[in-house]
């Protein structure tokens, strides 16, 4: 069991810059962002977006080597009606540390934090549909796959689907 997975603060923030930019360039497929946009970020943007966003970590011989994030309509301006939804995003694990479970933990961790906030109704994340290996983390964490969006990703001329996932929260409330 991973035991040092923690939400990270304004402190971290040159480790999240490294971490996010390692997985951008190695798996661009995986993510909305491009690398360059990422790297053309100024310094001050990732501890102002580790202030208001929750960005959970998971640490290994204290490096920072997993990744998840949670955005709700605080984070991002949603309209009334969708103010229920949290989306899950920006997971990346470096590949010394993969198969040990810190995709799990990273994920886990957002799973409970958004669980925890009671406007949050549904948890939702998008994978892209030739990542067997992520829509099985997914599925084994709760989450059910409601459609696919075509062409989701234009990446170098290529597109990529994406499956569009969701956890329900069952909050004891109707409607």
């Amino acid at each position: 069991m991973i035991s040092d997975v923690r939400r990270l603060g304004p402190e971290d923030a040159e480790r999240l810059r490294h971490l996010r930019l390692e997985g951008l360039r190695r798996h661009p497929e995986a993510f909305a962002e491009s690398y360059d946009e990422e790297a053309r970020k100024p310094p001050h943007h990732w501890p102002e977006l580790l202030e208001h966003a929750a960005i959970f970590g998971a640490w290994r011989d204290a490096k920072l080597v997993a990744t998840a994030a949670c955005f709700t309509g605080t984070n991002f301006a949603l309209p009334t009606h969708m103010r229920h939804l949290a989306f899950l995003t920006g997971v990346y694990v470096t590949p010394k540390a993969r198969g040990y479970g810190y995709a799990i933990a990273v994920c886990q961790a957002v799973i409970e934090h958004a669980r925890g906030l009671p406007q949050i109704d549904v948890l939702k994340t998008a994978v892209n549909a030739e990542n067997r290996r992520a829509l099985t983390l997914y599925e084994n964490l709760g989450f059910r796959a409601w459609g696919r969006h075509p062409r989701a990703l234009k990446i170098d001329g290529h597109w990529h689907d994406e499956i569009e996932m969701a956890l329900l929260f069952e909050r004891g409330r109707a409607g």
